[in-house]
Order: C-alpha cells, then structure tokens, then sequence
C-alpha cells in the first residue's frame, strides 16, 4: 500500500501540513521536527518529491568528505561530493550523509572517487586502470631488455593496469618492483638501470634525485602532473607526463546543471580524457 502524508503525520505525532512543509523543503518547521519527520518518512520508504528550483534560486552544493555537517537538505537542489581525500575511516559517516541525500531526493554526483552502491547521478574521474597500462606500454616501448622497473604507486587501480600489461604483453625480463614508498625507490636508483613510473604524486622528487645524479639512461614516467614538473619534463629527465583534459569538478558541475534544467541523465561512469605531456610539447 502506497504511504501517504498522513502516514507519516501520523506516525511521527504532527499535523500533515508539517509533514507537507518538510518534504516539500518549505520553511517554519524546526530542525528537531524536520529530522524526526524525515526519520519516520525513511521508515516507511516513502518517495520524497523532487524540490522545484526557484528563479536565480543557486543550490548546488560543492564538498568534501569533511564538511558535510554543512549541508542544509531543505534547500539543496544537488550536491556534488570531492572525495580525493576520502578514507576508509569516513565511510560511515558518508554512508549516513548519502542516506539523508537519498531521503531528500536530492541528486549527488561523485568526484575523484567511486563509492560502490550509492545512488549517485554518476562518478566522475580519472580511469586509473588504462593510465597504469599507458604508462607501461610507455615504459615498454622505451626501455631496454632485461632492465629492471620500479613502480611507484598506491593506487590499486594505477597497479592492476601496469601489471596487467606487462603480463599480457611485455617482453622484457627485468623485475617490476611495486612499491608505495619513495624513499625506497631513491634508494635503488643508483643500482639500476631501468624506468620508474611515479604515481604517488613524488614525481617531483624523483625527477630531482634523477638530475643530481645525472641518471639520464633512467626513463622517468609520471602519472598525474604535478606543480614543477614541467621544467623537468622539458629537460628530459621526465620521458613522459600521463595527465587529464580538464577538471572533474568543472565536469560535474556541467553534468549537475544539465541533469538539473533539463532531467538529462548522465553514464554511470564519466572518465576524463587522457593526455600524454612529451617534452616537445613544452615551450
């Protein structure tokens, strides 16, 4: 049976023009009874009815993991979530937010990063798994045989890919060595003479260590640019730069505004495009 208004009213001991206000987002109801009304309307799984836009009316809300207490649901019409620096720690109090978000019917997009089965609009980022295979079909291509191959990386899906090409296709005989610890990896470059890919946003730091010791014969491939990269890259001690065209934040916010004013739906998944940085492309 359909749950209606005068369920809710009933079950959470107020009139039904309270409940009426509440899911229609409407003013002049206290928060305590807002979040009491909205408890009982979760309860009994009802819809809760899109909320109208007002003209000029701004309501899309952009945060991160840390500052969700800053959303008031009442006047949200979308909200866009940064999780870059999500950990592991915040789920649960994620997985409370995105359920208040679902009890609002209030759409949200993620961005930076995915969380499995949530009801985001979509997830917008980067497809780590084909930069990992890019940056060792790179390597690949550039490195000598039996030479041995450090990656640096703490990124699962950056890992997968570059190993899942070498296994697939490579035919060097070298070791790759998977590690997330910088410092380890400066510690074996005197004693090789392979590549290293950095993708743990040490790039920098590498490109460095590489140019004071003057290892030119080492191919240094980044994953993601990095600020004071590029003079490294147009010295050639960076091979190769693996970024993205545009922002994933200025990427949701257009998929947020189209879903908004005109009910388009977005893919579940929206990757933004690759680009290769070569130190000819750097003036």
């Amino acid at each position: 049976m359909k749950v209606t208004t005068k369920d809710i009213a009933k079950a959470a001991g107020v009139s039904i023009g309270t409940v009426d206000r509440v899911i229609h987002r409407r003013e002049g109801v206290a928060r305590e009874t807002v979040e009491i009304v909205m408890k009982v309307a979760e309860e009994l799984n009802y819809s809760m009815p899109r909320r109208r836009k007002t003209k000029g009316e701004k309501s899309i809300i952009e945060i991160t993991t840390k500052n969700t207490d800053n959303v008031i649901f009442e006047t949200a019409e979308g909200v866009i979530l940064n999780l870059l620096d999500f950990k592991e720690e915040d789920r649960a109090k994620l997985e409370d937010f995105l359920r208040k978000l679902d009890n609002y019917n209030i759409p949200y997009i993620f961005a930076d990063k995915n969380i499995e089965g949530a009801k985001a609009l979509t997830f917008i980022g980067l497809n780590n798994y084909q930069q990992g295979r890019i940056a060792a079909n790179i390597v690949e291509f550039g490195i000598k045989a039996n030479r041995d191959i450090i990656l640096l990386s703490h990124n699962d899906d950056i890992n997968r890919g570059f190993i899942d090409y070498f296994v697939e296709h490579a035919k060097n005989d070298g070791m790759v060595i998977v590690t997330d610890s910088t410092s380890k990896a400066l510690d074996k470059i005197d004693l090789m003479t392979g590549a290293i890919c950095v993708a743990n946003g040490d790039l920098l730091s590498v490109a460095k260590r590489l140019e004071q010791t003057d290892r030119r014969d080492i191919i240094l491939i980044g994953v993601g640019e990095e600020e004071g990269t590029l003079i490294y890259l147009r010295r050639n001690i960076i091979n190769r730069i693996i970024t993205h065209q545009g922002s994933t934040m200025e990427k949701a916010r257009e998929i947020m505004k189209d879903y908004l004013d005109h009910n388009t739906t977005p893919d579940r998944q929206i990757f933004l495009k690759t680009e290769i940085l070569s130190p000819e492309m750097i003036p």
